[in-house]
């Protein structure tokens, strides 16, 4: 008998998403990643919304080490969710706060080396994930709710892939998972056009596995959350539902070309920092600030 069929350990980081972790950590940021532990279940929230949970660097490397924390014994499931919102990507102020384009490339490599890295982690865990979406899921942050085996949806969230209005491509490992998850055509009209989409479509095409009507806040979405993982958590044994999560992991990762990964990243990495994304990074700032302007408190 081979005890490692069944481990409970995490997949690793790499060595390179390591090094990353600790850069992108000095270059600080507002916001925080948080992981609460209750019994046999996780719960990693993203905590920054006064940018709509956009992440900052050090957020980026929280996650990483919010991931780590999944290694905990006897845990069977995780949750992820932010806080009002679910997450809207990476924040502009890495944009601002970079010194030339060298830097902007040289934090986007650091920030695609994380961030794919704790995405792969979360869906190749030996636990059953579910994405609590509220709000907005936009860019990365639509990324990040592919990552999880589940999707949890308030009836008011809305999803929307904007990576082509900006210039750039999916990075966080979002596009080679929404094709396993609602085929290449689909993956194919989202991406490309960048539209929205509602709960009630995304559950049409299997990107909502349930849509919690109820659910107003984050509590009583945390609620419809982990009722949907009732079934899952309930089981006795914590060394049988590792095994059938590896057993589908297994199958699902030969089922993908090896080389997608890394040919997201390096379209992405060619895209971020240049021209195109920092033209329509500067566009979004400007609305951002006119609309600002023009609000009345």
């Amino acid at each position: 008998f081979d005890s490692q069929c069944v481990s409970s350990a995490v997949r690793k980081p790499s060595v390179m998403s390591a090094a990353a972790r600790n850069a992108l950590r000095a270059l600080g940021g507002p916001g925080r990643v948080r992981l609460d532990i209750r019994g046999p279940l996780a719960t990693i929230t993203i905590d920054n919304p006064s940018q709509r949970n956009a992440f900052s660097p050090s957020m980026m490397a929280d996650l990483a080490d919010c991931v780590d924390g999944l290694e905990a014994p006897n845990l069977k499931a995780v949750i992820l969710m932010g806080v009002s919102t679910f997450c809207s990507g990476a924040s502009f102020d890495i944009f601002s706060n970079a010194e030339g384009v060298d830097d902007l490339r040289r934090t986007g490599a650091m920030m695609l080396e994380v961030m794919e890295d704790s995405t792969r982690r979360i869906q190749t865990s030996p636990l059953i994930s579910v994405a609590a979406i509220s709000g907005f899921a936009i860019g990365g942050g639509a990324e990040l709710a592919t990552c999880t085996d589940f999707r949890v949806w308030t009836n008011k969230a809305v999803l929307q892939f904007v990576q082509a209005k900006m210039g750039l491509t999916t990075g966080w490992g979002g596009g080679h998972r929404l094709v396993s998850i609602v085929g290449r055509r689909r993956a194919l009209d989202l991406l490309g056009t960048g539209r929205r989409i509602s709960a009630e479509e995304a559950a049409q095409f299997g990107l909502a596995d349930t849509i919690a009507d109820q659910a107003d806040n984050d509590e009583s979405l945390l609620k419809a959350s982990e009722a949907f993982l009732e079934p899952y958590v309930s089981q006795p044994y914590v060394s049988s539902m590792h095994g059938i999560k590896r057993v589908v992991s297994a199958a699902a990762d030969g089922a993908q070309d090896a080389s997608s990964s890394a040919i997201e990243r390096k379209v992405f990495t060619s895209l971020w920092g240049a021209p195109e994304n920092t033209d329509a990074v500067a566009k979004v700032k400007a609305r951002i600030a006119a609309a600002t302007a023009h609000t009345i408190y």
